[in-house]
């Protein structure tokens, strides 16, 4: 009896170890197939595309909108318009002037150019020589002004900072000074002097 239970328990392991090699074998399988399916699936048009060749389009006389994330029909406009298809809408017309070409629907200079409202035209930017620099409003190179105490660049004129005056005696700006009752501040001494 020992031997046939024996016998009856290498039966059942034999079974049992030839039907997991069997379910690893199938496992690889399985998922190469599901893989498979995964590449070859098919796409979700959306937004009214149609699926061309694999991928999703617009149909002809269409155009893909991604603000509103759907197809739109290209529109017919009236004369002195065209369709713009960022905002989905029949626009003006834009005539550019002076050099200027149309970007993003406005005018502007190309690129080196700034827009010169005198001379109503785009105007190259130059390059000057050294200790000048180019001058926009005068369209031209202009000398550099050192300011020297402590005075700053105003429109083209050395200046004191506000709450400062020019000594010229000292030759530098000086601050204004609050002089107590009785006394006024004297710019040409730099100091506070009885009224």
């Amino acid at each position: 009896m020992k031997s046939w239970l024996r016998a009856l328990l290498l039966l059942l392991f034999l079974s049992l170890s030839v039907t997991a090699a069997q379910a690893q074998n199938t496992l690889p399988r399985e998922n190469a197939v599901k893989e498979a399916a995964k590449s070859t699936a098919v796409p979700n048009c959306t937004g009214g595309q149609v699926l061309v060749n694999g991928a999703c389009q617009c149909r002809p006389n269409f155009y893909w909108n991604a603000r509103m994330n759907q197809c739109r029909p290209v529109r017919t406009c009236p004369p002195g318009q065209h369709f713009d298809r960022e905002s989905d809408n029949c626009v003006q017309d834009v005539a550019c002037t002076g050099g200027q070409v149309l970007v993003n629907g406005a005018c502007r200079c190309r690129p080196n150019f700034y827009w010169n409202a005198r001379m109503n035209q785009c105007r190259p930017v130059r390059t000057c020589p050294p200790g000048q620099h180019f001058n926009r409003e005068s369209d031209s190179c202009v000398q550099d002004v050192a300011c020297t105490g402590g005075q700053v660049l105003v429109n083209g004129a050395c200046q004191c900072r506000p709450n400062f005056y020019w000594n010229a005696r000292m030759n530098q700006c000086r601050p204004v000074r609050t002089c107590p009752p009785g006394q006024h501040f004297n710019r040409e001494s730099d100091s506070c002097v009885a009224k």
